[in-house]
């Protein structure tokens, strides 16, 4: 049984679940291009397992983060995809021996998620190009003062 305000306990610890791990992804990546720097640097083996790492996290992250933004079924979809992408593209960092078929793959869903995000902003009511300024409403009412031509915001 939820009392009070307890339901809100679980969108607050996916979104700071969420914030965490995208800030270990980041944090993982920035130590990786320091190393990547450096003359001692990483094994080409090492480098694999750290790289996977922060692709994982992110993905992970980027899927905590779905329930807090109430999406619709394809924006679901669409973050699966990119989710799904990123883990792939995770396991063929571990596993380079796999077929080049995982990493194709891998491309193929990053390439679907943003020709989705795309064909969706064409159809969705952000496509509509903004009004011209010219086209903003006049102040109306007793409180316009007759001839003023400043828009209302």
């Amino acid at each position: 049984m939820v009392r009070g305000n307890a339901r809100w306990h679980a969108p607050r610890g996916l979104a700071y679940g969420a914030a965490l791990l995208s800030v270990a992804a980041l944090t993982i990546t920035a130590v990786l291009l320091a190393v990547d720097v450096t003359p001692v640097g990483l094994s080409e083996e090492a480098h694999a397992e750290v790289s996977a790492l922060p692709l994982a996290l992110i993905a992970l992250a980027y899927l905590a983060h779905q329930p807090l933004r109430r999406p619709t079924v394809l924006a679901v979809v669409k973050s699966a995809l990119l989710a799904c992408a990123f883990m792939l593209w995770a396991v063929y960092q571990l596993a380079p021996t796999l077929p080049v078929t995982v990493n194709d793959l891998a491309i193929t869903l990053f390439i679907l998620d943003l020709a989705l995000v795309i064909g969706s902003d064409l159809r969705g009511p952000r496509a509509r190009p903004p009004r011209p300024p010219s086209s903003r409403r006049l102040p109306s009412g007793p409180d316009s003062r007759a001839g003023s031509r400043r828009p209302v915001p």
